[in-house]
C-alpha cells in the first residue's frame, strides 16, 4: 500500500470519527432534554384557547388536548392554570 493510499484512508477514520462524536453528542443532548420532563394536561374549553396559549400552555393534536410542561419531582403549582387542571 502506497502512502498516499495510507494518508487517504486515515484521513476518511477521522472523518468518520468526527461524524461520530458529533452524532452521540446530539443524542446526549436530546436525552438530557426529555429527561424528568412531563406534559401536565389541562381541560381547556375551545373558548379558552387562545387565553391557554397566551399563557404559555401547547395544543398536542394526538391527544387533542392543551397541556403544560413541568420537570418530574418538582412541586407542579396549578399557577394561571387551576380552573383547567384535572
Amino acid at each position: 500500500m502506497n502512502e498516499l493510499k495510507r494518508r487517504e484512508i486515515a484521513f476518511e477514520l477521522r472523518h468518520e470519527d468526527e461524524a461520530l462524536r458529533q452524532q452521540a453528542s446530539r443524542q446526549r443532548r436530546v436525552r438530557r432534554s426529555l429527561v424528568g420532563k412531563v406534559r401536565q394536561y389541562l381541560n381547556v374549553p375551545y373558548e379558552e384557547r387562545e387565553q391557554a396559549k397566551a399563557m404559555g400552555a401547547k395544543w398536542d393534536p394526538e391527544r387533542k388536548k392543551w397541556y403544560v410542561v413541568v420537570f418530574r419531582g418538582n412541586r407542579w403549582e396549578p399557577g394561571g392554570y387551576e380552573h383547567w387542571w384535572r
